[in-house]
């Protein structure tokens, strides 16, 4: 009786053809069903598949539209329906948006946990203060409302305390939908297993940990905030790219490298952005050192032997002798001997050494180091500061000048490395020592 209906309901002039979906003989849907809910589409709508000029048909399909895509009008309605459904307020999954990617996820359960958990770790403190939404039974609610807490709470990222309860094989799906004029693009489509999607998520955290600048800062830092940092904060617009924005989020799903145009663009903000206390504007913070780093662990992962893995540490390495990474600790020190002599005295700073040298060091640093090591002689002979002119010396021997010169230049790779070296070292000196 179905089939008779479907039929019917395709009318006597439908195209029959073979399904790209289901692979069925059946009718075939001219015009798809426009999915609403997705962020800067159209208000009323757009279709994932259509085409509407001749310059998009092909295999002489001029004219008829979802023909040149042949998916039945079973598979249509079918589609449609599910993707109105998991794009509107009805879906207790709280959708994510990153950029102008809108992302949908579900896991082929109806235990609504599966999914808490999922966005629980993408937005820990929202999940940690929400309730259960689903109604149903009492011991569904509590183990939605446990692993809100777990999640919230983020006890060192277990794996198996977040996996308790759930099934790590049971099949879960991630998509994420971008707006394309009248279109709707798949910026991505990603399925695997429950467990093997949580352990990407929680290798990401692994990969940015890092030792933080203040106590009260996230020890898991969020998408949003790696974004945030590629933007100048000056800027009007503080959305990151679109494209790089679901870049990031594909490969912490899917395992692989972070996109180089997200390491480019930290680098980028480095060079050009000034401290600030005022417009909260930091030059070199936790979230950039922690996506540096992260981005080089993802780089050379399958090079274990490389210089720079031993410096991709989340706290101080002092006995490392890489190149880039020791200069960036010589520069910390050298920032902090002029710090500490201007404030011994009565004269005020206008530009620190970082505000002045620190681009250039970090690229070209053979031309920059001999002139801040001359500065930093005037400044100790200023105050006695013995125990930073050892530091100086003790970080000096490693670099072994002698023998190996300082680099003229610097690849983009070392100078991710000297920014590093830069973040340890500052956090190294200003950690307080047990008397």
């Amino acid at each position: 009786i179905k089939q008779v209906w479907e039929a019917y309901k395709a009318g006597k002039d439908a195209v029959i053809g073979q399904c790209l979906v289901t692979g069925e003989t059946a009718p075939i849907a001219r015009l798809h069903a426009s999915l609403k809910g997705i962020k800067n589409a159209n208000p009323t709508g757009a279709s994932l598949v259509g085409f509407n000029a001749p310059a998009y048909e092909s295999y002489n399909r001029a004219k008829e539209q979802g023909l040149n895509a042949p998916v039945s009008e079973k598979a249509t309605f079918a589609y449609t329906t599910a993707l109105n459904y998991l794009l509107s307020p009805a879906n207790p999954n709280k959708k994510i948006h990153l950029g102008d990617t809108t992302v949908v996820y579900w896991a082929e359960s109806d235990q609504p946990a599966y999914a808490s958990v999922f966005a629980g770790l993408f937005d820990p403190e929202d999940l940690a203060e929400a309730e259960p939404r689903r109604s149903g039974a009492k011991q569904a609610n509590q183990e939605l409302a446990d692993t809100a807490q777990k999640v919230g709470r983020l006890q060192a990222l277990d794996a198996s305390a977040l996996m308790q309860g759930l099934d790590q094989n049971v099949r879960f799906y991630v998509l994420g939908l971008a707006p394309n004029a009248a279109r709707i693009s798949v910026r991505f489509f990603i399925t695997e297993p429950f467990g093997k999607i949580i352990q990407r998520i929680l290798q990401h955290y692994a990969d940015l940990s890092i030792e933080k600048e203040y106590d009260n800062q996230p020890s898991f830092i969020s998408v949003w905030q790696m974004l945030a940092e590629t933007v100048s904060k000056k800027a009007r617009d503080q959305d990151a790219s679109p494209l790089m924005a679901g870049a990031v989020f594909r490969a912490i799903l899917s395992g692989a490298p972070y996109p180089a145009a997200l390491y480019n663009a930290i680098l980028n903000r480095v060079r050009a952005d000034q401290d600030d206390k005022e417009k909260r504007i930091s030059k070199i913070n936790y979230v950039r050192a922690a996506t540096i780093k992260a981005y080089l662990i993802r780089k050379f992962q399958h090079q274990p032997e490389h210089t720079i893995q031993e410096v991709l540490t989340m706290s101080l390495n002092e006995q490392s002798t890489q190149p880039a990474y020791v200069l960036g600790r010589l520069f910390a020190v050298l920032e902090k001997v002029q710090q500490e002599a201007v404030s011994s005295g009565n004269t005020s700073i206008n530009a620190s050494i970082k505000d002045r040298y620190f681009t250039a060091a970090c690229a070209a640093p053979a031309s920059v180091f001999p002139v801040l090591l001359r500065l930093a002689q005037h400044h100790i002979s200023k105050k006695d500061q013995s125990y930073f002119d050892r530091r100086i010396q003790k970080i000096l021997n490693l670099l072994d000048v002698e023998t190996n010169p300082i680099p003229a230049r610097l690849s983009l790779d070392e100078q991710g490395v000297f920014i590093l070296g830069y973040y340890h070292e500052r956090q190294d000196i200003y950690t307080p020592r047990n008397q």
